[in-house]
């Protein structure tokens, strides 16, 4: 028999299509492949590191662009010399894996078993210890398990006798969540108005403009255009000022009613003896 066909556990197109998957996804899949069993990526270290091996050889191999009859050798292969070296010497390692060289070299060229050998010593034998002590040794599992909510760290934490109880804290924020809208609000308002003034100005001066460099004299028609204009100029100004006061007032009137909406402050706690008493009005 073939010693391709001996060593292929993963069909040619299963591999294409596990390689072509994000890396987190295709590491697992590929792992799931090679009938490992599922792990906890923190709590078992070992399938983890084994799950690296298996991940970046295959994508070694597909990165050199190898055939994908090729990966799937280069990938069982170094499986088995991971699994069959555990427990083994460096140089009875290394006898098992001339010898899985020797069984591939019919099915594959002198270039792609250089790869192969290239990666492996750079790779794997250049930390066989480390991978020994993965594949040998038990692992010692010292791991508490608790769930914890934890929340951040204040920048600029009070003595807990200079506190405030939640509720107070809470209408504190939105109350001036409130009244920094409505700061922010007149502010935009004082700038419109400031811009709407000088528009105003700018309009009614506008009719005088074209007779300030003009030598002749007004005539009485002329004169009646020009307060014509400008009437016109200011009586359009006081419209948009009043639509822009009949606005305001109703902001206004949601600013009171926003705040009223939150009601009166909370009663007062006090904190005495690390008990928290609410005083009485």
């Amino acid at each position: 028999m073939d010693a391709s066909k001996k060593i292929h556990v993963i069909n040619n197109q299963q591999l294409k299509q596990l390689a072509d998957l994000p890396k987190h996804e295709s590491r697992l899949a590929l792992a799931k492949a090679l009938h490992m069993k599922e792990f906890d990526e923190e709590d078992d270290l070992r399938s983890s590191i084994i799950a690296d091996f298996h991940y970046n050889n295959m994508i070694y191999a597909v990165d050199k662009g190898l055939p994908w009859s090729i990966v799937n050798v280069f990938v069982m292969l170094a499986k088995d010399i991971l699994e069959q070296s555990a427990g083994k010497t460096l140089p009875q390692s290394l006898t098992i894996f001339k010898r899985k060289l020797s069984e591939i070299a019919n099915c594959s060229n002198k270039l792609n078993i250089q790869h192969l050998i290239d990666h492996m010593l750079q790779t794997y034998y250049q930390h066989y210890q480390l991978y020994q002590y993965v594949t040998s040794e038990n692992q010692k599992e010292e791991r508490t398990k608790l769930k914890l909510d934890i929340e951040p760290v204040l920048s600029n934490p009070v003595a807990f006798s200079s506190g405030i109880p939640l509720e107070k804290w809470e209408y504190n924020r939105d109350i001036s969540a409130i009244e920094k809208a409505e700061r922010e609000r007149r502010d935009k308002r004082t700038v419109k108005r400031i811009v709407a003034e000088k528009q105003t100005t700018k309009d009614v001066n506008r009719p005088f403009e074209k007779y300030e460099s003009n030598d002749e004299c007004l005539t009485e028609e002329n004169i009646a255009d020009l307060i014509a204009e400008a009437a016109s100029a200011y009586v359009t100004a006081f419209k948009d000022r009043l639509i822009e006061n009949i606005e305001e007032s109703r902001e206004n009137l949601e600013y009171r009613l926003s705040k009223a909406a939150r009601g009166p402050p909370p009663k007062s706690a006090k904190i005495s003896n690390g008990r928290v008493r609410s005083s009485r009005r």
